[in-house]
């Protein structure tokens, strides 16, 4: 999770962006969910004429975080951030955990996407 400061808003040039984007933002990383009534074909269609000719970047792909070694405990943690432009919560449970899906939706609602109710409650 990449929490922003004045200070890396500041340093932030475009290309550097760019940069990063190209590198997080890749192909052969991502999936793409469409829901709703449509024909598949047509959908497949645009699909391809929108997103066909996205580049793989020639570098390795962002490895993935490691399972933790250990059971971890329920707890709440507050990590301060004095420099930090917004608050960030987050909640967790492993994957296989009975509340792993409601732990995600949770996240997204709350604060985890642009839409969530916390965001749209401060703009």
């Amino acid at each position: 999770m990449i929490s922003l400061t004045q200070d890396t808003i500041r340093k932030a040039t475009p290309q550097n962006l760019h940069s990063a984007a190209r590198r997080l933002f890749r192909p052969d990383q991502a999936i793409l969910v469409v829901i709703g009534d449509f024909d598949a074909g047509r959908m497949l269609k645009s699909a391809e004429m929108s997103l066909g000719d996205w580049d793989v970047v020639r570098q390795a792909p962002v490895p993935a975080n490691e399972k933790p070694s250990f059971e971890p405990k329920h707890a709440v943690h507050f990590v301060g951030r004095p420099d930090s432009l917004q608050t960030t919560l987050a909640l967790g449970a492993a994957e296989g955990d009975p509340d792993y899906a409601a732990a995600r939706v949770a996240n997204a609602i709350f604060g985890g996407m642009f839409g969530s109710r916390v965001t749209l409650s401060i703009r």
